[in-house]
């Protein structure tokens, strides 16, 4: 039985001096390449500043009230500056949803009437 392979770590690359540094087999991923262990911890204040000024993260509700229908979603969204041109334009980067209500029968009142008081519960309990 062969002798257990060490776990690669952050010293083995001597800061980039072992040109030639490769993995073991079976270690990890079982990467044939040498590569950069780059990432030494939380970015330097003036990196997350600019990435503040171009990213925002916003919080929103999204409420649906069809004729038949009803539901509420809440979502995380990522907004991002449009880097090409010096702009304030933003670009939904991502939407993460956070919650979705189940689909309530929209109430009515009468035949042309929706029950605002009705679908104010709906909404609330959501």
């Amino acid at each position: 039985m062969p002798p257990p392979v060490p776990p690669h770590r952050l010293l083995d690359h001597q800061g980039g001096a072992l040109e030639g540094h490769a993995h073991a087999p079976g270690d990890e991923a079982d990467h044939d390449h040498d590569h950069d262990h780059d990432d030494f911890g939380a970015p330097n204040a003036a990196d997350q500043a600019l990435w503040i000024q171009d990213n925002v993260i916003l919080h929103s509700v999204g409420i649906d009230i069809g004729s038949a229908g009803t539901q509420v979603v809440f979502s995380k969204i990522h907004l991002q500056r449009v880097a090409d041109q010096l702009s304030t334009r933003y670009v939904v980067v991502s939407r993460e949803p956070i919650y979705q209500s189940p689909i309530s029968l929209t109430p009515y009142q009468s035949e042309t009437l929706i029950d605002a008081a009705a679908l104010g519960r709906i909404i609330e309990a959501s």
